[in-house]
């Protein structure tokens, strides 16, 4: 097969051949890849920045699995759409053939920008019936970022969703039997043909029937989204990329009263088609007091954090500064502020994982926390984390129309580097994601 990979930080993309992944890991799947799309993760992995957690992580999963992974050669990509080609003995939940969409952690140097990979069946779920795989591509990382960091906000209910993985296998046992497509004893590189990697599936239900038939992590979902969503005046921080052009329309799908989002002026035509109520110039002067006067806010979802506060500008850092967003919540009124902008990686990189990252990084959640709390609110920092209600949830929405793909350009495999240089020149003004389709033939030489 082929992949793009690394062999060391801030090296150029090269194109090899490689076998085909073998399952190592009972819970996981093999995966014909036939798109994937690029993260703001991806160009920063590439950089070697997070390297010091994500190495702990690799390493605590060795510890766990039994199985270690090195740090490179490192192959970029953590979401995808493709098909199901072998499975794991512990899988019941997906079939041969089945079409898919998910997520790889970071701890995986076998990522998704190439032919094949492996994924937990944990997360994944059945890709949404009314959209092409290239458009599936853009999504699942974005959404399990924000469903995480949304429900993390809610404990101890959110524990219900984070620990019960398993009764998703429930639906499928009661829909039908899969025992007759698997055969664990066959070496898939030996097996695999390209007539059976493009197979397609007929399933006889959708995740919509599924989760409609009485799941209560659905339930539970819900009214945490509902909880924090509905009814609310929401700031969305986050420019005109693939996290801002999702969580407009999430806001949107469970009623939000009202949705600010800052952003590129050339974007607004986009964000408000997608459901935001008012658009805000990020780079404006008056930002902050723009800001204020659609306010105060119940929830402020953060994708930029501190990240341009180091200018020599104080006027510049008064409006990209978590300070100056969070004074613009509702006070006393447990309004929450969000950002996926955190400091964790960085410390870690600056003063290594143990003891001074992790406490550096303890201390400016809890600066910002004591900040927030004087004044009768709530900050939190998100994360990605992968989960299969989240994914069902996910597939449900889409297939329902309430959201909906948003791209800004669409690569071949063959031209991935061309797709990074794309991506570092556009920084925020990005209308969606940057795809790479692996089912777009090159052109002839």
């Amino acid at each position: 097969m082929k992949a793009w990979q690394i062999s060391k930080f801030k090296s150029p993309l090269t194109l090899i051949q490689k076998n085909i992944p073998i399952i190592t890991s009972p819970n996981d799947l093999l995966i014909k890849i036939c798109a994937s799309s690029i993260n703001p993760l991806d160009i920063q992995m590439k950089e070697g920045y997070g390297q010091n957690i994500i190495q702990v992580m690799r390493k605590l999963n060795g510890i766990l699995t039994g199985i270690k992974q090195p740090d490179l050669p490192l192959t970029l990509g953590r979401d995808f759409s493709g098909v199901i080609c072998d499975t794991g003995l512990n899988v019941k939940s997906y079939k041969f053939g089945d079409e898919v969409w998910g997520t790889l952690g970071v701890q995986r140097t076998l990522g998704t920008q190439s032919e094949f990979t492996t994924a937990s069946y944990k997360s994944v779920s059945l890709k949404p019936n009314n959209i092409e795989h290239f458009e599936a591509a853009s999504l699942p990382y974005i959404a399990m970022t924000t469903f995480s960091s949304i429900v993390n906000t809610n404990f101890p209910l959110s524990l219900k969703l984070f620990c019960n993985y398993e009764s998703d296998n429930k639906f499928f046992n009661k829909t039908h039997d899969n025992s007759q497509y698997y055969d664990h004893t066959k070496n898939v590189n030996d097996d695999l043909t390209e007539e059976k990697a493009n197979k397609k599936s007929s399933p006889d239900y959708t995740y919509t029937e599924i989760m409609d038939s009485g799941d209560g992590n659905k339930d539970c979902l819900d009214d945490i989204l509902i909880k924090n969503i509905q009814n609310k005046n929401i700031l969305i921080r986050a420019g005109s990329g693939g996290i801002s052009t999702f969580v407009v329309q999430l806001m949107k799908a469970y009623n939000a009263k009202n949705i600010v989002v800052l952003c590129n002026p050339h974007s607004f035509d986009l964000m408000e088609e997608l459901g935001a109520y008012h658009t805000i110039d990020y780079k404006a002067s008056d930002v902050i007091q723009q800001s204020r006067i659609l306010g105060p806010y119940d929830l402020v979802y953060d994708a930029i954090g501190n990240k341009f506060s180091s200018s020599t500008s104080s006027n510049l850092d008064d409006r990209h500064s978590i300070k100056s967003y969070m004074n613009l919540l509702r006070p006393y009124n447990k309004s929450k502020y969000i950002t996926v902008s955190s400091p964790l990686l960085s410390n870690a990189d600056k003063y290594g994982v143990f003891p001074l990252g992790l406490g550096k990084s303890f201390l400016d959640y809890n600066y910002e926390s004591i900040r927030a709390l004087m004044k009768g609110n709530l900050f939190y920092y998100g994360y990605y984390m992968p989960n299969a209600h989240f994914m069902r949830r996910l597939t449900q929405l889409v297939e329902s129309g309430k959201i909906k793909p948003v791209i800004d350009r669409v690569f071949r495999f063959d031209d991935l580097p061309r797709a990074y240089e794309y991506f570092g020149d556009k920084g925020l003004s990005k209308k969606g994601k940057i795809v790479i389709d692996n089912t777009k033939a090159s052109p002839p030489d």
